[in-house]
């Protein structure tokens, strides 16, 4: 039984009917009706009942969804146990008090009460004073996690500390590695200051310039004039001394991510105001709570700072504020830092799998280059090019005028123009990107490169990390056509083989060739192996990193060599006469498989597949959560334990796909393992990614030392091999997947997420590994993201149809309207074990017809309903309207949202803050998902700063195959007619599906909502009552409205306006400033007509009103105007109560 009570919504459900005989007996405890104390509450008073009402908050007994009222008679009996256990002293003199005053009189006497009638059994808890309390806990939990130190306000209101992130705490627990050299800093300007005694520090303030803004565009604005992104403008009013006061330097500290930075001073009694690391959008203030402090005798200090609020290849100033000791002028002395590394290393204590090092990859012949050829180039730069690509083949006309439809005969032909489309395109663009008379910045074996565009070219959207950069002479720039095929030759005259071509090169072209680590606000970050004198003008020309591209071209090249009936069976499968499904029985590692008919069924027919002749590929169509990975794991599981004899090959477009598959095969067959068992292969670009890999997978990997590639042979002797579709192509060249004789290594071949790969990118791993004695099974849901290209063109053309798609299209594997498939070659996953209930059956009617089962863990529906900030118990999805205008920054197309990105940040402050009724929220249950990559980096910048490193940021791309209990998404776009690639289904799939327990959406709900989709889950939260933020009518005539109020409150206006109160007028009804000036002047103008009028007016409202210094007319004027100001309060009141923003 519940104790309810009825609300216009209908009954809520209000608490225990435990609670309710306790308030029988106690219900006389309290003493309201005594000697009530002055009406001004002291702040003791005022942070112990906030502290109180917090945490009957937290346990849900009052708030939104009881409309922030709760049973008088329940709350005393809470005070009443809350002040019996005193911990505290506030508690303490609460209990000593309580002798005196109830609940009640504090509760109006700290105002956290609005009035209602003695006879009401309620209390309505005054949600402005309630949240005010709320919100300084959140700004002092804010302020400590900026300072280092990480803490948790739990259920019962104290602060439970968990961890000292911060600088003077782990002083004493990391070590700097004593092998790693010694980095000197650059210094690069000195300025005298003087010092502001009463200058306080605000946290939109900088202390380097003693400046403090109101507006948040205003500090953003002052804080790039000190950073990279406006080439350091500050350093225009600073000085280079010639020699500086303080050297900086830094080490990398043993296995850990920090730099410790060491400061040392030329001169004695210097004292440290500040140390300050210039971010891209703040100031991030180093040992905050130790200084000011003066330096020791000799005149040496030392300070640690994660590396992860140094963002890879910017330049980010560190400035060290000081004075010498009884001066009242200070310094500014401003060094720059650059990280180069993804990250310092970490070196982990682990037993290599025996994978061997001593003989390594040798490639058994020189890949081509494969450039597109000339009659491509010159059909692509006609206006119409359908017509000129037709006349270069005979597969590709036919493939044209039969509605682009790929078969056995034209496929190679076909998908080889398509690709030589993307493959020109994209260098074309590269082309507009050459760089005259430019001088690069010099940090070691790093090189960075501003890039000067105009404004019409997204350079981010042309160049990534690993493409190569051309390093010529300044004098090449005269003879450098900037005709496109005159730059295609030269980019054709520098092959890969760099190193060989830089050493014969001729001596009056010297020649350098770099490779990209990263690109960031307008700059480049290159390495190259030779020393690039820094002191001269260069000509920079980018070239595409074509590899895996090449390695496609040579797919396609060994199709021909393949039996055409394998090719037509493997690609291009006929009708499958039905047979009967295998009947046998399996011992399951995952025994939850014996629950799911399709798993079950999928896992026989894998197994099952080397006893059968046909090579058509098994298809697993696995919508979100729905268990494909531990489908493919089991059956991979028991293929190894029954067939001894078979190799399998697992593969996928991305490296998170195979990271996630090869960490559950080595957990499940840890217990055999044996020497070659199992190994995953990474490419060298991962080695500075090693500290995120898994130790266990590092264990069985190439990456447990420094990267190698090991021998063909010794991979082929490996029963299961994992490694990506591009590193296929790689292993390709020295014969990877193929005998000696000609016959294939792998007995199964694994393709993951074939619905993110082009068909070329899967042709990679199928035509270098399949042969006639090979079984092929292909993973993944073309309702989620496809592949990426560079080329329109070549997408429209078909190049953006995945392997699976096409497939799924052939008539074997059609399902029939009953929904009948051949589950012989098939599996089609519905049942869901990821998420809520409620979250399954959005995106499952949105996307998937409505036919997806929802069977998670009952745990996965409790979060939601113990979230204090639920406005739905059983609806987990909540959307936060925001009307915050979306900004781009110049050279960029990606766009941010500072006023989503406040939003996000507030959730994620409340939750690791308050945590869930009482429990703590990790930073590894949160994930944050925006399409735009300025939002995430801000984002990002924004949990670094407060050392929130494990809380995962990202676009939608690098969340495909997660899941996290909490997922906030912010969509950025705002006031804008069009979505961009928000209208994409596939990504608003992936996003809405990532979610277990909570989904968090953020964003515009009038620009959403010219989509039809996002119009939808707008309406379905309204309908849920879990729309909170501002308040959004889809049209404005619905708008609720007190029609009685509306027209008093038009009459007072009329009336208002008759006795001459405008809009100027002050809140004591008397004119402000700027109306009196204008009045006085207007009088002067025209004194005899406006005092007529005056006269006029005021006769026209009371005869009895003589003239405006009556002293009636004043009255009746101060009557109008505190009316119309009480009537406006009461409908802004009743409006926000209505758009139930509870969030501030």
């Amino acid at each position: 039984m519940c104790d309810t009570f009825k609300t216009r919504d209908g009954f809520l459900q209000f608490t225990e009917l435990k609670d309710k005989n306790e308030c029988v007996n106690l219900e006389n405890i309290t003493a309201e009706n005594k000697v009530v104390k002055p009406n001004k509450a002291e702040k003791w008073e005022i942070e112990a009942i906030g502290q109180f009402l917090f945490e009957e908050y937290q346990n849900l007994l009052f708030g939104v969804r009881t409309e922030w009222l709760v049973r008088k008679c329940i709350l005393r009996a809470k005070y009443v146990k809350f002040i019996a256990n005193a911990k505290t002293e506030v508690r303490q003199r609460l209990l000593e008090a309580n002798t005196k005053y109830g609940i009640g009189t504090l509760l109006n006497r700290t105002n956290y009460l609005i009035n209602t009638n003695r006879d009401s059994p309620f209390y309505r808890i005054r949600t402005t004073t309630f949240f005010e309390y709320t919100n300084k806990l959140l700004e002092e939990f804010d302020e400590k996690q900026k300072n280092g130190q990480s803490t948790e306000i739990m259920s019962n209101g104290e602060e439970c500390k968990t961890a000292i992130n911060g600088d003077p705490a782990l002083t004493g627990s990391l070590e700097v590695d004593e092998n790693a050299p010694t980095h000197e800093l650059l210094y690069e300007g000195s300025q005298l200051q003087l010092r502001i005694p009463s200058f306080q520090l605000t946290n939109m303030g900088c202390y380097i310039c003693q400046k403090n803004f109101i507006s948040p565009n205003d500090f953003e604005e002052h804080v790039l004039s000190h950073g990279d992104e406006s080439d350091f403008k500050i350093l225009e009013g600073y000085e280079k001394c010639a020699t500086p006061i303080f050297k900086l330097s830094y080490n990398i500290c043993k296995n850990s991510h920090y730099f410790r930075f060491n400061l040392e001073s030329l001169k004695p009694n210097i004292v440290i105001e500040k140390l300050v690391i210039v971010q891209t959008r703040t100031f991030y203030y180093v040992n905050n709570t130790r200084v000011p402090y003066a330096l020791d005798a000799n005149r040496k200090d030392s300070f640690f700072v994660d590396s992860h609020l140094f963002r890879k290849g910017v330049v980010q100033p560190i400035v060290v504020v000081f004075h010498e000791a009884s001066l009242p002028m200070h310094n500014v002395e401003q060094h720059h830092f650059c990280r180069i590394e993804e990250f310092p290393v970490v070196h982990l204590n682990i037993n290599p799998c025996r994978l061997p090092n001593k003989i390594t990859f040798k490639p058994k012949f020189k890949l081509p280059q494969y450039m597109p050829p000339v009659e491509i180039r010159r059909a692509l730069q006609k206006d119409s090019m359908d017509a000129p690509l037709a006349e270069l083949s005979n597969e590709f006309r036919d493939y044209m005028l039969n509605k682009k439809t790929l078969t056995h005969h034209n496929a190679r032909e076909v998908v080889l123009k398509l690709l030589q489309i993307e493959d020109w395109d994209t260098m074309r663009e590269y082309s507009s990107l050459v760089q005259r008379n430019v001088q690069l910045r010099t940090y070691e074996n790093d090189y960075i490169l501003k890039l000067k565009l105009p404004k019409n070219i997204r350079f981010e959207n042309i160049i990534f990390p690993y493409d190569d950069v051309i390093v010529l002479p300044a004098e090449e720039s005269n003879v450098l056509s900037t005709s496109i095929d005159e730059l295609m030759k030269k980019m054709e005259q520098l092959v890969d083989e760099t190193a060989a071509k830089q050493q014969t090169a001729q001596k009056k072209t010297k020649k350098y060739i770099g490779q990209i680590e990263c690109i960031s606000y307008g700059r480049v970050t290159f390495k190259c192996q030779q020393k690039i004198p820094s002191d001269k003008l260069y000509t920079i020309i980018f070239r595409p990193s074509r590899l895996v591209l090449r390695y496609q071209y040579r797919a396609l090249e060994q199709m021909v060599a393949m039996p055409p009936c394998l090719l037509k069976e493997l690609l291009f499968p006929d009708e499958i006469l039905t047979r009967e499904l295998p009947v046998f029985n399996l011992n399951l590692l995952n025994k939850t498989i014996y629950r799911n008919p399709e798993q079950l069924q999928a896992v026989k027919c894998m197994v099952n597949m080397s006893a059968t002749p046909s090579l058509v590929p098994y298809i697993i169509f696995g919508p979100p959560g729905t268990g494909k990975t531990s489908t493919l794991v089991e059956a991979i599981y028991q293929i190894y334990m029954l067939q001894p004899r078979s190799r399998i090959l697992i593969t996928a477009g991305s490296n998170g796909a195979c990271d996630e598959i090869a960490l559950r095969l080595c957990n499940a067959l840890s217990p055999h393992i044996e020497r070659q068992t199992i190994t995953r292969i990474y490419s060298r670009s991962y080695e500075n990614r090693a500290e995120n890999i898994n130790e266990t997978l590092l264990e069985y990997s190439n990456l447990y030392a420094d990267h190698f590639l090991p021998d063909i042979d010794v991979l082929h002797s490996y029963r299961i091999v994992v490694c990506t579709l591009s590193m296929v192509g790689r292993l390709a060249t020295g014969r990877f997947g193929k005998e000696k004789d000609g016959s294939g290594v792998f007995s199964h071949v694994f393709v993951d997420e074939v619905a993110a790969s082009t068909e070329a990118e899967a042709l990679v791993g199928i035509t270098a590994t399949i042969t006639a004695n090979s079984r092929l099974v292909i993973a993944g849901d073309h309702q989620q993201l496809g592949p990426i290209l560079n080329s329109k063109r070549a997408a429209n053309m078909g190049l953006e149809m995945s392997l699976m798609e096409r497939l799924l299209t052939r008539e074997c594997y059609r399902v029939d309207e009953e929904g009948n498939y051949n589950r012989q070659i098939q599996a089609r996953l519905r049942r869901n074990y990821r998420s809520h209930p409620e979250i399954v059956k959005l995106f499952s009617e949105m996307f998937y017809k409505g036919e997806l089962i929802a069977e998670a863990e009952p745990e996965v529906q409790q979060l939601c309903r113990d979230w204090h900030r639920a406005p739905n118990a059983d609806y987990p999805i909540i959307f936060h309207s925001v009307f915050g205008p979306e900004q781009r920054e110049n050279n960029s197309t990606s766009r941010y949202n500072p006023l989503e990105i406040q939003t996000v940040m507030d959730y994620v402050r409340d939750l690791l803050c308050f945590g869930i009724k009482g429990h703590k929220v990790v930073q590894s249950d949160i994930g944050i998902i925006t399409p735009y990559k300025k939002q995430y980096i801000r984002i990002q910048e924004e949990l670094n700063l407060r050392n929130w490193y494990q809380i995962e940021t990202g676009a939608v791309e690098s969340f495909q195959g997660k899941e996290k209990n909490i997922i906030i998404i912010s969509f950025v776009r705002s006031f804008t007619n069009n979505l961009g690639f928000l209208d994409s289904r596939n990504r608003l799939n992936v996003a809405l599906s990532r979610a277990r327990s909570l989904l968090i959406l953020i964003g515009n709900p009038r620009t959403l909502s010219i989509n039809g989709d996002f119009k939808q889950i707008i309406e379905l939260c309204q309908l849920q009552k879990t729309m909170v933020g501002a308040a959004y009518y889809e049209n404005d005539s619905k708008r609720p409205t007190n029609k009685s109020n509306d027209a008093t409150l038009q009459q007072l206006t009329k009336s208002m306006e008759k006795l001459n109160v405008g809009k100027a007028q002050g809140s004591n009804g008397a004119k402000s400033k700027n109306a009196k000036g204008k009045a006085k002047n207007k009088q002067a103008a025209n004194k005899t007509k406006n005092a007529t009028k005056a006269n006029e007016s005021a006769a026209s409202v009371n005869d009895v009103l003589k003239s405006n210094n009556s002293s009636k007319f004043k009255s009746k004027k101060r009557y109008f105007y505190y009316k119309l100001r009480y009537m406006k309060r009461e409908k802004a009141q009743a409006s926000a109560l209505e758009s139930y923003d509870v969030d501030r």
